[in-house]
């Protein structure tokens, strides 16, 4: 893969989904430690503005544009190697190619109900790989040694960790040292999906960038000012980077920052 790039703060790394699977396949086989985390626009805006998720984002060792229109930002300031890989397909495509190798997976996160059920789900939807354990997301830095002593008695080879930005980018790059599995995913409501609490949505619409309307339309009540007011902050925060980056350097030396 090529080198990182930055869009305003926050860095997303090149690739395209296949790449990506094969990467992080070969990082299961070697043992080679990587954490993964998904960008979207309202990440995006986290980043611009919250020093200490940024640092957490640039800790991991892949960031990808899970949201479909910072990918299509990121190619209309020039950067073509970045592609839309939504967490979802990524997670799908990942365990398709580890059941032909026997893996085993470790569930991390929501509801003790409902991550039992992802666990069922995902046995059954793929012959081939273990679940190797779960544990639902209530829990303590404190239970933390714990937690990971018991993913680590599974032998998981990946850990799916189902929790919000930030806490799940905190999980991982907190625990990442101690614990053996060498991928952890950041794959926030997946395992819901998986549960059945909340509904996957058509594949068409992720492809146009309009799988936020299907999440608005199914919880207006907790969605709206996430998408009614971060998607016009992300829009603007986009712009300003363009218009930023067409301007002489020497118009904005020794200007502060703004955001």
């Amino acid at each position: 893969m090529n080198e990182r790039i930055h869009i305003g703060k926050c860095p997303l790394d090149p690739g395209t989904l296949d790449q990506l699977v094969q990467a992080l396949t070969d990082a299961v086989e070697r043992r080679e430690k990587r954490t993964v985390t998904g960008i979207n626009a309202i990440m995006y805006i986290m980043t611009q503005r919250d020093e200490a998720y940024l640092n957490l984002v640039r800790q991991a060792d892949c960031v990808i544009s899970d949201g479909y229109w910072l990918a299509f930002a990121a190619r209309w300031f020039g950067h073509k190697d970045i592609h839309h890989i939504a967490i979802v397909p990524l997670v799908f495509a990942l365990l398709d190619r580890l059941r032909t190798r026997r893996r085993r997976v470790f569930l991390l996160g929501t509801k003790e109900e409902l991550v039992q059920k992802a666990a069922a789900a995902v046995a059954a939807r793929y012959p081939g790989i273990t679940v190797a354990g779960y544990q639902n997301g209530y829990f303590t830095p404190e239970d933390e040694p714990a937690i990971a002593r018991r993913i680590n008695e599974s032998q998981a080879d990946v850990v799916l960790v189902g929790m919000t930005s930030p806490k799940k980018e905190e999980w991982m790059i907190r625990n990442q040292p101690r614990i053996g599995a060498p991928v952890l995913i950041g794959v926030g409501g997946l395992i819901d999906i998986w549960a059945g609490a909340t509904a996957e949505g058509p594949m068409w619409l992720r492809q146009i960038g309009m799988m936020w309307l299907y999440r608005l339309i199914q919880e207006p009540r907790r969605m709206w000012r996430r998408y009614l007011i971060g998607n016009p902050t992300f829009v603007w925060l986009i712009c300003k980077e363009w218009w930023k980056s067409t301007r002489p350097a020497s118009v904005d030396a020794g200007k502060p920052e703004m955001l």
